[in-house]
């Protein structure tokens, strides 16, 4: 792998019966082993998904599971981290958890890491990584993402859609809702747009938290957060709602959406795969909504569709 930095790690796995692999996790963060991968079949077999939905999971993907709980990751090699995993070795054995090493020369994670989070360019929006820097042109708007935790970083398709619609809107004064924001973007892209009044929202606390360091990086301070699912978290009316969530959450917001835009607001939905269309477009227009665009990438779709009111 000529020009590619290779490293030596230490591929490092547990197995663990389900009544005591939280024990054996709690091993692994005393030894400060944060990061790891957990293979647990009870989180397959415990999903409560109409069966009609159950293309989107492999059929075959429990019986490929361990009976036991697998966690595993990847550690540095070196003296140091050796003693720390002859250690961890007793402790996991002392509850009847197994433990695996093997010594493996994998590429860089971190430069790989880097490598994979380049520049984002969608309408009039410039996403980028701290360490990447952007030629901008005239009416663009740069919006930096440091994409050290995966809440979203801009370049998914489901996104850069969202953002080309924006690119379209008209600046001003607008009361604008980002349902589901994730790391943010959606939102910091609303205030790089001079709309003075924008909600984020999110069902998770840890995404609220890294949105608004991300919004606080971009210069953005006057966002406000809101904790909750989906309409629960909204209150009076928007001229602009995104939400880039999944088309079945859309699906079931469409019948309330309505009572949360003023006449004439965007409703941008995104997230939708592409054989739910159909059945969103129909929903739309038999919900009051008219002017709906839509448009797709890869397998993605998204709509901005206008709401004149019942």
């Amino acid at each position: 792998m000529c020009g590619v930095k290779m490293n030596e790690y230490i591929k490092l796995t547990v197995l663990a019966s389900p009544e005591i692999s939280d024990r054996a996790q709690a091993f692994l963060y005393a030894r400060d082993i944060w990061e790891f991968q957990v293979e647990d079949r009870r989180d397959v077999e415990s999903l409560d998904i109409p069966a009609e939905h159950w293309t989107r999971i492999d059929e075959t993907l429990i019986g490929r599971m361990p009976e036991d709980v697998r966690m595993t990751t990847y550690l540095e090699s070196g003296a140091e981290t050796r003693e720390k995993l002859e250690a961890l070795r007793a402790e996991l054995a002392g509850i009847g958890a197994a433990m695996e090493t093997e010594d493996v020369v994998l590429p860089d994670f971190d430069a790989q890491w880097r490598d994979w989070h380049g520049v984002t360019r969608a309408g009039r929006f410039v996403i980028c990584p701290p360490w990447e820097s952007a030629d901008l042109e005239d009416g663009k708007f740069v919006i930096e993402i440091d994409p050290g935790m995966a809440f979203g970083t801009g370049g998914h398709a489901t996104t850069t859609l969202c953002l080309e619609f924006l690119s379209g809107f008209p600046a001003g004064n607008m009361r604008v809702a980002d349902l589901g924001t994730g790391s943010g973007i959606l939102a910091i892209a609303c205030a790089k747009m001079g709309y003075d009044d924008i909600t984020a929202t999110d069902i998770d606390a840890d995404c609220l938290r890294e949105a608004r360091r991300n919004a606080e990086a971009n210069g953005v301070s006057s966002m406000h957060y809101r904790q909750g699912n989906l309409l629960g978290a909204l209150d009076g009316l928007y001229d602009i709602v995104f939400a880039n969530i999944i088309d079945d959450a859309i699906l079931a917001i469409l019948p309330d959406i309505g009572g949360f835009l003023r006449e004439g607001a965007r409703f941008v939905g995104s997230g939708i795969e592409a054989a739910r269309w159909p059945e969103i477009a129909d929903m739309l227009e038999r919900e009051g909504f008219t002017e709906a665009d839509m448009r797709g990438r890869d397998d993605w779709r998204a709509f901005s569709a206008r709401w004149m009111g019942r």
